[in-house]
């Protein structure tokens, strides 16, 4: 019997409507969401505490109509869930005033890239290009970079080998590190 039997089994059943069995998933998964959280707020300057993104993404993953398989497929939505919410309070940040405050993203631990910093709503457009081209990258980089997930983690939530993740992770990097690049290079030539 396999680890996520029961979570898969809880999941079917909150599927079908059992709050119980929801709150049960909620549970038993907590600990992986919080740190899930902690690694997406880790390097913003924000307000939002990791509990607070983990209750946000639980209300945006079950008011939803989604539909979850099993303990993967939940945690690969509840960062994306995350990234979203964290995209909306820096735009509202931003919004407060012109040039408000905007979330800034380093890539210093990219060791496939040059560093660089980008803000959180142009890396999150970069980002719906990349799922929009590559999904399969798009994934990796977000099981990685959002979620937390190590390589072997990733490997093993993918069923793909550990070099598969690597190579695709490094290509993820430099794709994205290219199209920020460019979005700064054109915001300088426009304001020049």
């Amino acid at each position: 019997m396999s680890k996520a039997t029961p979570i898969t089994q809880l999941l079917e059943k909150s599927n079908q409507g059992d709050d119980q069995a929801r709150d049960q998933v909620l549970e038993l998964l907590y600990n992986e969401l919080h740190r899930i959280a902690r690694n997406q707020v880790r390097s913003r300057n924000g307000t939002l505490s990791p509990t607070a993104l983990v209750n946000e993404a639980y209300l945006k993953l079950f008011k939803g109509e989604y539909q979850f398989v099993d303990r993967q497929n939940l945690l690969a939505y509840a960062a994306v869930a995350m990234r979203q919410v964290i995209l909306n309070y820096a735009q509202a940040a931003k919004a407060q005033k012109r040039g408000g405050d905007v979330w800034k993203v380093t890539f210093q631990e990219w060791d496939s890239v040059p560093s660089m910093e980008a803000d959180f709503a142009a890396l999150n457009e970069v980002l719906e290009q990349l799922e929009t081209v590559h999904p399969h990258l798009a994934k990796i980089l977000g099981l990685s970079y959002f979620a937390g997930f190590k390589k072997a983690e990733i490997a093993e939530l993918l069923d793909i080998s550990e070099a598969k993740v690597y190579k695709d992770l490094k290509i993820a990097k430099t794709w994205i590190y290219k199209k920020l690049k460019a979005r700064t290079q054109d915001g300088a030539d426009s304001e020049a």
